[in-house]
């Protein structure tokens, strides 16, 4: 998986990352028990699941950025709440 790799990386080349975060997207339910299991061998908790949003595939077939995403749009209120998540850890 590309997070493995990613933390591999940032161990190799001595980066000072403290917090690892991983965004899982286009989720359906829940987050299944083996990539639980695979992510907490990895000493990685996912951190927040982007559940499958119809609007995002709209756009994309419409050729439209997900920025003009509706503020009211599941996926946007889950990104926030990373986002807010992400700032509170580290400030």
């Amino acid at each position: 998986m590309t997070v493995k790799r990613i933390k591999e990386l940032g161990e190799t080349l001595k980066l000072n990352i403290q917090n690892y975060y991983i965004v899982m997207n286009r989720v359906r339910g829940e987050v299944d028990e083996a990539t639980k299991n695979f992510l907490d061998n990895q000493g990685i908790t996912p951190d927040v699941h982007i559940q499958e949003d119809e609007k995002i595939s709209e756009l994309d077939m419409a050729g439209e950025p997900t920025y003009n995403l509706p503020a009211e749009s599941v996926s946007v209120k889950q990104m926030f709440n990373f986002l807010d998540k992400i700032f509170k850890a580290n400030n």
